[in-house]
């Protein structure tokens, strides 16, 4: 039996408890009792089970899906059609521009995180700020220092389209 911390909880390793784990933490658990210092044969005896089998749960990969969180935050949101019709804004403008109001103090955010985070790239990118900013939906603050990222805030005209963004497309799921 083996106290280890993952994290600032101490978790009692049996062989059983070891076995009943997901692959992915069984490796993780093995390999923090080697960084702790145990030997590949110490971890072995303690746990019943091979150095073989600990040095390839050690070194072991696994595949396991991303959370879903994370998926919507890589994916463009899909914008119907329909509601595009009804504001006065382009579809990778309204994508920047949701991103940028769901902070109220406003997005501080480098050209890498707007990227990712709204999944606009180059080109559409650069389209997508300039129609934002050049038609006062949002501000850009000044950078504080070199290096440093800028800080964006929706304006209240920005506000209001995104409300008539809501309220078009509750009306177009509605019809649906």
């Amino acid at each position: 039996m083996e106290m280890i911390l993952f994290g600032s909880k101490p978790v009692t390793v049996t062989r059983e408890s070891l076995m009943a784990m997901p692959p992915h933490q069984r490796s993780e658990c093995v390999a923090l009792m080697r960084e702790s210092g145990k030997s590949e044969l110490a971890i072995g005896t303690m746990l019943g089970i091979g150095t073989g089998v600990v040095t390839r749960l050690i070194e072991a990969k696994h595949l396991y899906s991303v959370p879903k969180a994370a998926e919507e935050r890589v994916q463009p949101e899909e914008i119907p059609a329909a509601v595009l019709e009804k504001i006065d804004i382009s579809r990778n403008g309204l994508r920047l521009l949701r991103r940028i109001g769901r902070d109220r103090q406003g997005w501080t955010a480098g050209k890498a995180t707007v990227s990712s985070e709204t999944g606009l790239y180059d080109t559409a990118l650069e389209r997508a700020m300039n129609e934002v900013l050049d038609r006062g939906f949002a501000v850009k603050l000044g950078q504080l220092g070199r290096g440093q990222a800028p800080c964006y805030c929706v304006t209240p005209m920005g506000r209001e389209t995104l409300i008539a963004a809501a309220k078009a497309s509750a009306a177009v799921k509605a019809e649906a």
